[in-house]
């Protein structure tokens, strides 16, 4: 299965209206528009992009002699960021998995702080980091476009660094 994902949405409508609704960062600084994780987050900012990946049955794969990016043993899914740590929880020990690295969905807004706290819930004391800063906030794109991340750093054995870590949230 392909999975791709593409979005092109930063046009004066769009912007006028997610300014209306959103927390969308009012920062004029460039180098600090969006601070995900802060005690004191100055909204997101928007992006487009795309990404496109492969998802495969282990054994077809294998017996193809493909490059194994890595193998999905667990998934938590939530629409309700009080439900996080509840996610997390079944996530991790659906397959009795231990996380090591937990890149986080946090954008910069008033409601990162639910996502440290369930974060901080889990057993173990796991790498917490976040590719937004970088990259902005791709609100329709943002799960395959942090997945093609989370290969990446798979692959190369790196995991992204929290841009301005100054002031994160405990």
């Amino acid at each position: 299965m392909l999975v791709c994902a593409a979005d092109e949405l930063l046009n004066e409508y769009t912007l006028k209206k997610m300014s209306m609704v959103m927390e969308m960062s009012r920062s004029e600084d460039p180098n600090s528009g969006m601070t995900p994780l802060y005690k004191s987050p100055s909204g997101f900012v928007p992006t487009e992009g795309a990404s496109a990946f492969m998802l495969e049955d282990y054994e077809k794969a294998k017996a193809r002699g493909a490059k194994i990016y890595a193998e999905i043993s667990g998934v938590g899914i939530s629409g309700n960021s009080n439900l996080l740590h509840k996610t997390m929880r079944i996530a991790a020990n659906e397959h009795k998995t231990k996380l090591d690295v937990i890149n986080t969905a946090a954008k910069g807004a008033s409601c990162d702080h639910l996502e440290v706290r369930a974060i901080d819930a889990l057993p173990g004391n796991p790498v917490v980091t976040n590719t937004k800063a970088q990259t902005g906030h791709g609100i329709h794109i943002g799960g395959a476009l942090e997945a093609t991340f989370a290969l990446k750093a798979l692959e190369t054995g790196t995991v992204p660094g929290v841009k301005y870590s100054e002031n994160l949230d405990e």
